[in-house]
């Protein structure tokens, strides 16, 4: 079964510390654009290597969220680790704050899938 990809834009900047600015691309999957951080618009089938490093920095971010918010939600006991001149204290989630972290999972679980359909659209042109 093969699913529609609901994903019609996506964006990925960061810092180029080589330069000591920022670097970045925003592609427009529906028009098949990118723009890049200085504004340059070009066509996205001639750069798939570009496209590609927004879609794995996008895919690797959401893991890292993923992996944080299934944290949060796995302890279930309050717990203090010991730091220098004091403790770091981990409470369980409390009703309500559980609800929202599990969405958010449920929706950034989501999100991955596209993104991974995405990763796969541009791997295969």
């Amino acid at each position: 079964m093969i699913k529609k990809i609901k994903m019609t834009e996506l964006e990925w900047f960061e810092n180029d510390t080589t330069k000591g600015d920022q670097r970045g691309l925003s592609v427009d999957f529906k028009k098949g654009m990118i723009t890049t951080f200085n504004g340059l618009v070009l066509p996205a089938k001639e750069y798939n290597e570009d496209v590609m490093w927004v879609i794995t920095n996008n895919i690797e971010f959401i893991k890292e969220k993923i992996d944080r918010f299934d944290h949060k939600l796995s302890i279930t006991e309050e717990t203090r680790i010991p730091i220098k001149d004091g403790y770091k204290l981990l409470e369980p989630l409390e009703g309500d704050q559980r609800e929202r972290y599990s969405e958010r999972v449920k929706e950034m679980t989501e999100e991955l899938v596209e993104l991974n359909l995405l990763e796969e659209k541009w791997t295969k042109k």
